[in-house]
């Protein structure tokens, strides 16, 4: 296998009545090689390709892995960077590069659903990523890391049907 890019993962659930950890999940993601045994011209760029000018995007959202950087993204962390204008043909737009500006990215992945006693539940979540930006230069010619985190809790009221959740 040449091209090792992967998204693998893998979960495990509890089904007990008394178990406190109910859910875990652990994730990774490698999209660095893009056949890079290629020259640069003839490598794969996920979502950058002439199928999907302007990336594969629904309302300036990544479809498939939030982990790929856009334009509209991007903006808010490079001044350099600003999203293409929709309104402008299709060649204006193509001329001024691509819009995933990052889709080289090593990452992890941990999430955990567990219960204490009986009424208070908890979800913790954390991803760690390494985005390498394109073949193409641009702002994430030196690697940059990102780290994700969402911690929520869920409190069943004594008052029935009611739950409180906050993050």
């Amino acid at each position: 296998m040449k091209n090792t890019d992967h998204l693998a993962g893998i979960s495990f659930t509890d089904k007990r009545e008394d178990a406190v950890l109910l859910r875990a999940t652990l994730e990774w993601i490698s999209t660095k090689k893009m056949n890079n045994w290629h020259p640069k011209g003839v490598r794969e760029s996920y979502y950058n390709n002439g199928v999907y000018l302007t990336g594969w995007e629904y309302e300036n959202h990544i479809i498939g892995t939030p982990l790929f950087v856009n334009r509209n993204r991007g903006q808010y962390y490079f001044d350099e960077i600003q999203p293409f204008d929709y309104s402008e043909r299709w060649n204006v737009i193509r001329n001024k590069g691509w819009n995933i500006i990052s889709n080289r990215v090593s990452g992890v992945h941990m999430g955990a659903l567990y219960k204490i006693g009986s009424k208070l539940q908890g979800k913790t979540m954390l991803t760690y990523t390494k985005n390498f930006g394109t073949y193409e230069p641009g702002p994430f010619d030196a690697p940059m890391t990102q780290w994700y985190a969402l911690q929520e809790v869920r409190y069943a009221a004594p008052v029935p049907g009611l739950t409180i959740t906050g993050p």
